[in-house]
């Protein structure tokens, strides 16, 4: 379909140059098929001062000839041809770096997608009248075929700039009412406006790899601003199989991302009551989602994505607590006999709609609804069997729902490690964030038995390796480590680290180091160091020197943070402290550093590492 916009360069203007330059930017891999009725989308809008950039991801259609049309016959279009295939937010993140300095606001308009004739004037109308705006929403078309349904719906009517400290906090606790899920009224791309000043900040303006990026860049971002809201539609988002969002909602990647934002900006928008009464939510919400789709026996790949996604997140999937969730929702199903005839009856009559439209006519009539009712109890039977045994098989293999022996719940959570495998990088079953794999701008850490190690070059300044433990942390934090030193010497830098409240993701690193230089001479050092985001941005809190300040081998180092007190300890005896606001919340962790030298990272590092965030007690392990 095209909308019979194509013109000329003569034929249009090039711009009112009193208006706030936009820059368009459409990511796009084999997108011949919609691409044009894209690209006319932009041509057909009533504002005029854009520049269009669509950046070709090693397309093998027709996509970047297209693209290139275009562009011959209007200089505000520029196209740019990938030499490397990118993953899809990798591929936006490029984009968004392509845009003009002077560019004031930025909107992504996906492939496949189109927006409708007043869609940039109405966004940034809103935008200029409130200079406080940092990301413009609106409601989008969404659908196909026999599908359609309106987004990002949520905002009262006459809400149109909300705090975006506000708006974040709703989300993360429950969402807006009426909302599909609880992030719904962030929309997708398509439907967003992001003030450029934002996007140029950061190297990831989508701070993730997931699906649900975008979502992330909105809590990244609202922290400082406001949320504008045009209620409009404004946009069309197509949905066909292949499509990121059609991806999402199948494996209902939305709630490991929810938990993941949680987990991440939390801290900025909510109490730590607030934040831990929440995760409880998305995880009895996720764990009845799992319930649900193990009696519906999914195949090992659904398994093995969210076995994946929990571990990321630090909570490796219990297989008890999955059976309970089962157990609950048969009980569900047995107390409400009506209700469970009407789903089957339901999922019968989808499955016959399906069918059909496939071509499978004659099949499909065999089956009655007995046999759907039969085969409903039967997978009801078969769940009850799985949770009594604990182990859910499908096709054949068995899901495996690992624990991680070495965290302990109740009022606090404890990890020790002594490091029992060699793992480049570090991992133990998922537990450890790291990071190059995570911040790309620093090391990872490393371990062989017994012994964990920096892998920073030697040659890059403040790329620390650091490691830090995943999933929810509160904000008292104590972290104490063994340190083993082989060859101290006093002509390199050699530090080894704890990390408090600390996060990591793509070019950004936040929270607070503790490091101790490993020799015991006057030129030894410890320091508490604030890490801002950018690699090299940090600030020393406070800084001690002289022999005292230096560790030894076999010496036993202690970090902690109570309220916005951080104290550093050696061998029980405390060295330095310091007092800082910044950070309410984040995760502990080990990191090293060296410079002067490359190829000696494993003469020094830690041997054992004990991590709590918990009461008095525990923090009294840690030397307080």
């Amino acid at each position: 379909m095209s909308l019979g916009l194509f013109q000329t360069r003569e034929d249009r203007d090039v711009g009112d140059s009193r208006e706030p330059l936009v820059s368009v930017v459409t990511p796009v891999y084999n997108g011949e098929l919609h691409l044009r009725e894209c690209i006319e989308s932009v041509l057909a809008q009533t504002y005029s001062n854009w520049e269009y950039i669509i950046l070709n991801n090693c397309s093998t259609d027709d996509t970047l000839k297209i693209a290139r049309e275009y562009a011959d016959v209007d200089k505000r279009i520029r196209v740019y041809d990938s030499a490397e295939f990118l993953p899809i937010i990798a591929n936006h993140n490029r984009a968004f770096r392509l845009i003009s300095a002077e560019s004031k606001y930025c909107k992504v308009v996906s492939a496949d997608d189109f927006i409708f004739p007043e869609c940039l004037s109405r966004m940034i109308d809103l935008a200029e009248r409130y200079p406080s705006i940092g990301i413009v929403g609106s409601y989008q078309l969404s659908g196909g075929g026999s599908l359609w349904y309106v987004r990002s719906v949520g905002l009262p009517y006459s809400s149109t700039v909300v705090s975006g400290k506000e708006i974040c906090r709703a989300c993360l606790m429950s969402g807006l009412p009426g909302a599909a899920h609880r992030n719904a009224v962030f929309g997708a791309p398509t439907a967003n406006l992001y003030r450029s000043d934002l996007v140029r900040a950061t190297e990831c303006f989508f701070p993730n790899e997931t699906g649900e990026a975008d979502i992330s860049a909105c809590f990244d971002n609202l922290r400082d601003t406001d949320f504008g809201f045009v209620h409009q539609v404004l946009s069309y988002e197509r949905i066909h199989d292949v499509r990121q969002t059609t991806i999402s909602g199948s494996l209902n990647a939305y709630v490991p991302s929810a938990i993941s934002d949680l987990i991440n900006y939390g801290s900025l928008y909510l109490t730590e009551a607030e934040r831990a009464e929440s995760l409880r939510k998305l995880l009895d919400e996720y764990y009845a989602y799992l319930a649900i789709e193990a009696v519906n026996l999914k195949p090992k790949s659904f398994w093995s994505y969210h076995k994946r996604r929990l571990n990321e997140l630090g909570f490796p999937l219990s297989k008890l607590r999955l059976a309970k969730a089962m157990a609950a929702k048969l009980a569900d199903l047995a107390l409400n006999p009506k209700q469970t005839v009407e789903r089957a009856l339901k999922r019968f009559r989808s499955t016959t709609a399906e069918t059909e439209t496939s071509g499978s006519t004659d099949a499909i009539r065999q089956r009655s609804r007995s046999q759907v009712l039969r085969s409903a109890l039967g997978l009801g039977l078969m769940a009850i069997l799985g949770a009594s045994a604990l182990i859910l098989r499908q096709d054949g293999d068995a899901v495996r729902l690992s624990s991680r022996p070495s965290v302990l719940t109740g009022p606090s959570r404890t990890y020790r490690s002594n490091f029992g495998q060699a793992e480049n990088p570090i991992s133990e079953n998922g537990t450890w964030i790291n990071g190059e794999t995570a911040g790309r701008d620093w090391a990872n850490v490393r371990t062989i038995p017994g012994f964990a190690f920096g892998t920073e070059s030697g040659k890059v300044k403040y790329d620390d390796s650091t490691a830090l433990l995943a999933g929810a942390w509160g904000p008292n934090q104590a972290v104490q480590a063994t340190v083993h030193i082989g060859y101290p010497n006093d002509n390199l830098y050699e530090e080894v680290e704890l990390r408090l409240r600390s996060r990591l993701l793509p070019h950004r690193s936040t929270g607070y180091e503790i490091n101790f230089r490993c020799v015991k001479t006057e030129n030894a050092y410890t320091e508490i160091v604030r890490w801002n985001g950018r690699l090299g941005n940090f600030t020393y809190l406070n800084r001690g020197r002289g022999a005292q300040f230096g560790v030894a081998n076999g010496d036993v180092v202690t970090g902690t943070i109570t309220g916005n007190v951080i104290r550093a300890f050696i061998n029980g005896a405390e060295v330095l402290r310091a007092i800082d606001n910044t950070y309410t919340g984040g995760n502990p962790g080990i990191g090293f550093y060296l410079s002067g030298a490359s190829g000696v990272n494993s003469d020094y590092g830690f041997t054992e590492v004990v991590a709590t965030d918990g009461s008095p007690t525990d923090t009294e392990m840690a030397g307080r």
